[in-house]
């Protein structure tokens, strides 16, 4: 059934949807230029924060891993 579901009967909604699927090329036929670019640039933004947040959590991982063993080499 979503599979049924084309970008030129959704509108420009529709295609702004499309254009964050792995299938963007159905939601670039009826975008312009400036909602591809905004997509792009939202998508850039968000695998940005969650590589920052990826980080974040390694860093903090590797922090309680070597407390652990510097505590554990004083005893």
């Amino acid at each position: 059934m979503i599979l049924d579901i084309s970008a030129s009967n959704t509108g420009d909604v529709g295609s702004i949807f499309w254009l964050f699927t792995i299938s963007f090329w159905h939601g670039i036929k009826n975008a312009s230029y400036a909602i591809v670019l905004s997509v792009f640039i939202c998508e850039l933004t968000i695998v940005g924060l969650l590589n920052w947040y990826l980080i974040k959590q390694v860093i903090s991982v590797g922090e309680s891993a070597t407390k652990t063993l510097f505590t554990s080499s004083k005893s």
